[in-house]
């Protein structure tokens, strides 16, 4: 016997959420581990000190910004166009 529309439609949000928390995991590891990057640099360059000033801080984020934004914005791509394909099903 073949399985039924809701059994499929089950099956199908199943791995949908499954794939959520995939890239929502994704994207915070990305982030933290840019994060552990960033301080253990200081700790490894012993002439190194963390920001201390706005300026400073300013730099960071731009830092931050450069390789956290391009991840962000391929989840961001990937999700449109998935919700754009589930809702033309």
């Amino acid at each position: 016997m073949g399985t039924t529309n809701a059994e499929k439609t089950k099956r199908e949000l199943e791995r949908l959420d499954r794939s959520i928390r995939y890239a929502n995991r994704a994207v915070i590891a990305w982030m933290a581990l840019w994060a552990i990057f960033y301080f253990a640099w200081f700790a490894f360059n012993r002439g190194a000190k963390p920001p201390v000033t706005a300026a400073s801080w300013g730099v960071m984020g731009d830092f931050f910004g450069g390789f956290m934004n391009p991840v962000v914005a391929y989840f961001a791509f990937y999700w449109l166009t998935r919700s754009v394909r589930l809702q033309k099903e």
